[in-house]
């Protein structure tokens, strides 16, 4: 785990605690556009929070299970 999603760990304790932390819990401007989505009339917020719940927004995210056969 590294520096940036230790962070984002804390900063999310720190927003359920009701601490000043929790702007960093919930970044913004680091997702793409995503110019097919929002022709389909996807929501964008909710391609936000999926992004951020299953990957953090790691840089480069990683399975942790074995694709099946």
């Amino acid at each position: 785990m590294d520096r940036q999603q230790i962070g984002l760990r804390l900063a999310k304790i720190a927003f359920n605690r009701d601490l000043p932390l929790g702007d960093y819990a919930l970044p913004v401007g680091v997702m793409p556009s995503f110019k097919s989505l929002l022709e389909e009339r996807v929501d964008p917020a909710l391609v936000h929070a999926l992004s951020r719940q299953e990957s953090e927004f790691m840089p480069a995210p990683r399975a942790r299970w074995e694709p099946a056969a």
